[in-house]
């Protein structure tokens, strides 16, 4: 597999990724290291799925990342004051906020399993595995993150006093 075309489906996939209007960042090259795309290209040589792969992983870590590093108690002081600000109930504009976090990782779950069975990325027992393993953790920790801001808003929400 990592012969002569080697080079160039690397390049390929990287144009892929550089090219699919879901994909917020940089340079690609950048985002994903060449031993990420090389280990994708162990599991299938299939370069739209090593993109949907690519993609897949960068949403999960982003997730990870998101739940390890944000300021859980300033979050929630200015969520509920943001919906003070514009006469909405603190509860139901935190629950929305959070709420979008979850559905966006089901429908992205909904989308790469549509994916999978219309044949748009290779359906082999690898492939699912890892797209099953990434959406699991993707959904997993977006509904951790609810469940942190859940808790720190009823500590601000039983308190207003609190958040100024």
């Amino acid at each position: 597999m990592f012969g002569f075309g080697k080079k160039s489906k690397i390049k390929k996939i990287y144009q892929m990724i550089q090219a699919r209007p879901d994909f917020y960042g940089s340079e690609a090259t950048k985002i994903f290291p060449l031993e990420l795309i090389e280990d994708f290209l162990t599991i299938t040589d299939h370069e739209e799925t090593v993109v949907y792969m690519a993609l897949t992983r960068n949403q999960r870590t982003f997730a990870e990342r998101f739940y390890e590093i944000y300021e859980y108690e300033e979050g929630v002081k200015e969520m509920i004051q943001k919906a003070l600000d514009e006469g909405n109930k603190p509860d139901a504009f935190l629950n929305q906020e959070i709420n979008d976090y979850v559905a966006s990782s089901d429908a992205y779950a909904d989308m790469i399993a549509n994916a999978l069975e219309s044949g748009e990325i290779e359906n082999s027992p690898q492939v699912r595995s890892f797209f099953a393993n990434e959406v699991t953790n993707l959904a997993a920790k977006w509904r951790q993150y609810r469940i942190k801001m859940l808790g720190t808003f009823e500590k601000y929400h039983s308190d207003p006093s609190k958040i100024l």
